[in-house]
C-alpha cells in the first residue's frame, strides 16, 4: 500500500530528471510534504510522438467507463498481480502507463506492546537520495459536466524482505534503466513483469516521524525529520 506521499522538488527539476516537458499547471505546483489520495500530483506520461509530459493529476484512479468522478472503492493504489484482470485498470495497463516522481513516502508500522497497539509513521526515502519514480497507470475520465479529468494511480506489488518489517506491500519502484521500458508503448508482457517483481536488493532507507504527520494538513517539512534513524 503506498497512501501518502512527498514531491518536494522543483516542477522544473522533476521534469528536467525525467526527461518531460512541463505543462503550464505543472509549473505552478508547490512542494507538498503530505499528499493524500484524492489530491493533485505531478506525473509523467509518454506522448504519441515518444516525447514525455509532467503534468498534474487527480491521485485516484478515475476508469474512463466510469459515470461518476467518485469510486465506491479506493483506486489510488492498484495491485501488480491483478492488473490485467482487474477491469478498473486493464486498460490502462494496456495504454496508459505513467511515471509518479515523489521524493519520498509514509508508511505506517504496527507496535504491539502488552497493554495496546499502536501505529508509527515512517518516511521512505532512496538509499542515496535520488528521487524515487514509482510505476504508474492514468486515464483521462470525464465529469458529469464533460470536463476530462486526468487521473492516476500508483502500482504496489508485495514488499521486499526488508520492507515487509514496516508493510506487507510497497510501491513499484523503477530504476533509471526502467523507466523508459515502463511507459514504452510497445513494451512485451514479459518485461513488464519483470518490472512489478519486488527488488532483491535494499533500495529504500527509513527513519522514524512524528505522529503529526498522520494529518493531511501538516504540510511541512519539518515533518520529515527523523525521530530515530534506521
Amino acid at each position: 500500500m503506498c497512501g501518502r506521499v512527498v514531491q518536494a522538488e522543483d516542477p522544473v527539476a522533476i521534469a528536467l530528471f525525467l526527461n518531460a516537458a512541463a505543462t503550464k499547471s505543472a509549473l505552478t505546483v508547490k512542494p507538498h510534504y503530505n499528499i493524500a489520495p484524492s489530491a493533485s500530483i505531478l506525473v509523467a506520461t509518454i506522448q504519441p510522438d515518444k516525447t514525455r509530459r509532467l503534468d498534474v493529476m487527480h491521485w485516484g484512479l478515475i476508469p474512463a467507463w466510469a459515470k461518476e468522478t467518485s469510486t465506491h472503492y479506493a483506486t489510488f493504489n492498484a495491485r501488480a498481480e491483478t492488473l490485467r484482470e482487474k477491469r478498473t485498470f486493464s486498460a490502462a495497463f494496456k495504454k496508459r502507463r505513467c511515471l509518479i516522481p515523489v521524493s519520498g513516502f509514509y508508511e505506517w508500522k504496527k507496535e504491539h506492546s502488552d497493554k495496546n497497539s499502536e501505529k508509527i509513521p515512517f518516511y521512505f526515502t532512496r538509499l542515496n537520495n535520488a528521487p524515487l519514480v514509482f510505476a504508474g497507470l492514468y486515464e483521462e475520465g470525464h465529469s458529469e459536466e464533460g470536463e476530462v479529468i486526468p487521473s492516476c494511480t500508483i502500482v504496489t506489488t508485495q514488499a521486499s524482505s526488508w520492507m515487509n518489517t514496516y508493510h506487507t506491500r510497497m510501491p513499484v519502484v523503477l530504476e533509471s534503466q526502467d523507466i523508459a521500458e515502463w511507459i514504452a508503448l510497445d513494451s512485451t508482457d514479459d518485461r513488464l513483469n519483470s518490472l512489478l517483481q519486488s527488488p532483491t536488493r535494499q533500495v529504500l532507507k527509513t527513519h522514524e516521524i512524528d505522529k503529526k504527520i498522520g494529518n493531511v494538513r501538516n504540510n511541512s517539512v519539518e515533518f520529515l525529520e527523523p525521530i530515530n534513524s534506521l
